[in-house]
């Protein structure tokens, strides 16, 4: 779940090496306890952005994701946008998979008005179509199949 007004926000991506960033807003800090009870999420892509156990609805077009009514342009033309837990916080952040197998992980979400580079760069990947497992360790790990 998002924190804040629901305000469209534009981001830049830097084309040099690693230097990816993502332009929006989130509530930063730890996660917050899950609650007990969800509301329903029926999209067909969900994410726990804020690490509270409950799924918001997210729609990825091309390089922008959206999520109650915030908007996110990652990366460049022709990148694919993937959402995971990548450091097993619990809290989902995004990652970018560009042609040729380059990963760029994001450990955060950004500020409004705030450009937030690529946290780390995963290791290369075959080129293919890249998707998102859940693995046994609580993490979530892009592979390309």
């Amino acid at each position: 779940m998002i924190m804040g007004a629901a305000a469209a926000v534009v981001a830049a991506a830097a084309m040099a090496v690693g230097a990816l960033t993502l332009v929006p807003r989130l509530a930063d800090g730890p996660p917050r306890p899950r609650p007990q009870t969800c509301p329903p999420v029926t999209s067909a892509m969900q994410a726990d952005l804020d690490g509270d156990g409950c799924p918001s609805a997210v729609t990825v077009s091309g390089n922008v994701l959206e999520t109650e009514g915030e908007r996110y342009q990652l990366g460049q033309r022709g990148d694919r946008v993937l959402i995971g837990d990548w450091d097993c916080d619990g809290r989902d952040t995004p990652a970018l998979y560009r042609a040729g197998g380059e990963v760029f992980l994001f450990d955060a979400w950004a500020e409004e008005g705030e450009a937030l580079p690529a946290a780390s760069r995963g290791e290369q990947l075959a080129d293919g179509q890249p998707e998102v497992r859940h693995g046994e360790d609580g993490c979530d790990h892009l592979i390309v199949r």
